[in-house]
């Protein structure tokens, strides 16, 4: 009988939509160039479709960076949360993650902490990357995130030895060109011109 080999799964979770997804695609560009072999799979907030959102997934789905994407409904209450909720750590533990990469938006201190049990222990991801402690040892006062741009923050938990040397290409689909081309033939635009 031949063993049938898995691949292994990356997860990440980010959540948001249009601006919050831009923001992290260098930082999920480098996982994705890091984890090469492995499936990756987005773990996102589902937001209500009729309210005009751009979902994460509709950025991130072109790119070809992922293989799935698991969604959450962060505004579920009561008895509907907690099933929900362990439906999910049982999808998640189904998938044995090797590495989970946290790209949230900062969090409270008691946040960081439920995320770390959620992802580190109940769904048991091998390893865990998030973004570091927000407090300086050495002042004992809370960093604001504007001293360190979100961009670099994210990439940060991405690739810990980058100073903000990143280089970033926007993946764009061969559709959207064709579209982009055509619009600029018909507005008599030359595309050999710089502008």
């Amino acid at each position: 009988m031949i063993a049938i080999l898995k691949m292994p799964v990356t997860l990440i979770f980010r959540i948001g939509q249009l601006g919050d997804t831009l923001i992290s695609l260098p930082a999920i560009e480098e996982i994705r160039r890091k984890h090469p072999t492995h499936r990756l799979i987005l773990l996102t907030d589902r937001h209500h479709t009729n309210k005009g959102y751009v979902s994460s997934w509709d950025i991130l789905k072109p790119t070809g960076w992922f293989d799935q994407v698991i969604y959450y409904d962060a505004r579920l209450q009561g008895i509907e949360k907690f099933t929900k909720m362990f439906s999910l750590i049982k999808q998640l533990r189904s998938h044995e993650v090797e590495n989970l990469y946290n790209l949230s938006p900062i969090r409270s201190k008691l946040t960081t902490l439920r995320d770390m049990f959620f992802f580190r222990f109940l769904t048991i991801a091998k390893s865990y990357y998030a973004r570091p402690s927000f407090r300086n040892p050495e002042s004992g006062k809370e960093e604001l995130p504007i001293l360190m741009p979100e961009l670099q923050a994210l990439y940060r938990i991405v690739n810990s030895e980058s100073h903000g040397n990143y280089e970033f290409h926007m993946p764009i689909p061969l559709s959207e060109r064709e579209v982009a081309i055509s619009l600029a033939q018909i507005e008599g635009i030359d595309l050999d011109k710089k502008y």
